[in-house]
């Protein structure tokens, strides 16, 4: 008794006996196509988990494994930066089960820039020829904003952030639209014991009884010669911000040897703009609060005309300036 062998062969959809050596052919052409198909799905599967977690940056909870991910805080905002480790790439940006990009062809975000504060997030996304700038609206939805007002926003987020909880933000070019006074407001403040002078006449023969010769104190910006110990500095293109350092205020503020403004009864000061024509304080903005409720705000402008600086009413002639938000 022995047993023999029958090999069949399926040729689209009907069977047919065939001889040994033609089966084994066809049965060997049938593996190596097999061996190779799995070896490609194989290979697919690997790229996949290699990659495919990578085509989306998660902001909230980013993978640290795929994404280098760093953290500093600036001026009290903080910044997230992500970016995709060697060899990955980021064709999607999602907030949560918000999405806020996605590539177009064949685009890719090569870096990303997260800035909050507090309940305020900005977000830049850098694509390999082009950024794109996005901003948390107050429904918890991110929409795309142009550079000028991504640049703006950041800006209110360290002048926030400068004012420690204060209720106003500073903006970065600081105008009156309040009713100005024609002059300075109350009685001057006590003056340092130390020296006590009128100022020299100036080059046109006026005097300002205001405009003296005062002992600098922690309280006292002089914008000529800013005291960095006490003062916070910010320089833009055409003008400079100063805040208070620890939380303290101004109570003066001058050029040299002239004063510009001293407190008034129950005022102090959180926050100078100076604009510049070259090197030369032009204009100066001043943030004026109330000492007794700590909220009531106005604004302070002053010109430099003829040697001498005067408060001005309206808005300053900086073509950069706009309005205070409170």
């Amino acid at each position: 008794m022995y047993s023999k062998d029958i090999y069949e062969i399926e040729n689209i959809g009907n069977w047919s006996h065939a001889a040994r050596d033609e089966f084994g052919t066809k049965y060997n052409v049938m593996m190596e196509k097999s061996v190779d198909t799995r070896v490609a799905a194989i290979k697919a599967s690997s790229q996949n988990k290699q990659t495919g977690n990578l085509s989306v940056l998660e902001i909230k909870a980013p993978d640290t494994s795929k994404v280098d991910i760093v953290k500093d805080s600036k001026n009290g905002v903080e910044h997230t930066t992500y970016t995709p480790k060697s060899g990955s790439k980021m064709t999607s940006v999602v907030d949560g089960q918000t999405s806020i990009w996605t590539s177009s062809g064949n685009e890719k975000c090569t870096f990303a820039e997260l800035s909050s504060k507090g309940d305020s997030s900005l977000l830049l996304i850098s694509l390999e020829n082009a950024y794109v700038y996005f901003e948390k609206n107050a429904d918890g939805e991110w929409v795309s904003i142009e550079k000028d007002g991504y640049d703006r926003k950041i800006e209110e987020l360290q002048d926030i952030a400068k004012q420690k909880g204060s209720q106003v933000a500073a903006r970065d070019n600081l105008e009156a639209n309040a009713e100005p006074n024609d002059k300075p407001e109350g009685t001057y403040a006590p003056k340092p014991t130390e020296s006590k002078e009128e100022a020299s006449p100036q080059a046109n023969g006026a005097t300002q009884k205001s405009q003296q010769m005062i002992t600098t104190d922690p309280n006292t910006l002089d914008i000529s010669n800013p005291d960095k110990s006490n003062v916070d500095e910010e320089s833009g293109k055409d003008s400079k911000k100063y805040f208070p350092k620890d939380n303290k205020h101004f109570n003066e503020v001058k050029e040299g040897d002239t004063s510009i403004w001293r407190a008034g009864a129950n005022e102090y000061c959180k926050f100078v703009r100076v604009s510049l024509k070259g090197n030369t304080p032009t204009e100066v903005s001043l943030n004026v609060r109330n000492n007794a409720n700590n909220e009531e705000i106005h604004v302070k402008n002053f010109k430099k005309e003829g040697g001498l600086w005067q408060l001005i009413s309206g808005r300053l002639t900086n073509s950069d300036s706009r309005r205070t938000n409170d």
